[in-house]
């Protein structure tokens, strides 16, 4: 590791020279090791995946289903029971309809992804942080986005007129 805290240099600066970002060297690391079960079920997923790459979450789900094996939903007792074994957690939860919140950030991170990070393959973090820079620059001020009626977002906010697909109205 090349930021220490014995170092005479200050850690902010450390962390600048090496390109890393201090959260990643203030936050302990914490390695949880899968136990046989885990390893097994992730292992019968890839080999489905592998069979079957244009599987989504959904039919990977109903594929270990259908082999015995329900999970357990952020709102079951099994999972908050879990997390009240543990007072340093606090558990929260969205209310009713809230999850289709999601929808925007789950496709935001898609193009993120499909658009930018898989074409572009950055080797550091810094590149990353660059072009990620770039990317929501175009994709705030320069693209054109259907739902805002060809405008853009920068436009639509500055002007505070235009398109914009209301959420509650497109799925009640």
């Amino acid at each position: 590791w090349w930021v220490s805290d014995k170092e005479p240099l200050p850690m902010a600066k450390q962390c600048a020279l090496a390109s890393v970002n201090r959260s990643t060297v203030y936050l302990p690391s914490i390695v949880l090791f899968p136990d046989a079960e885990e390893l097994h079920l992730l292992e019968l997923i890839d080999q489905e995946y592998t069979r079957h790459p244009f599987y989504g979450s959904r039919k990977i789900m109903h594929y270990l289903r259908n082999e015995g094996y329900q999970g357990a939903q952020f709102t079951s007792a099994a999972f908050i029971g879990a997390l009240t074994e543990h007072p340093s957690i606090s558990i929260s939860m969205d209310w009713r309809g809230r999850a289709l919140d999601n929808i925007f950030v789950e496709r935001l991170w898609r193009s993120v992804k499909h658009e930018d990070i898989y074409l572009k393959g950055y080797a550091t973090s810094a590149e990353l942080q660059c072009g990620l820079k770039d990317y929501f620059v175009l994709v705030n001020v320069e693209r054109t986005h259907q739902s805002l009626g060809y405008s853009t977002p920068d436009k639509v906010y500055r002007t505070a007129v235009g398109g914009g697909a209301r959420i509650v109205d497109k799925y009640k």
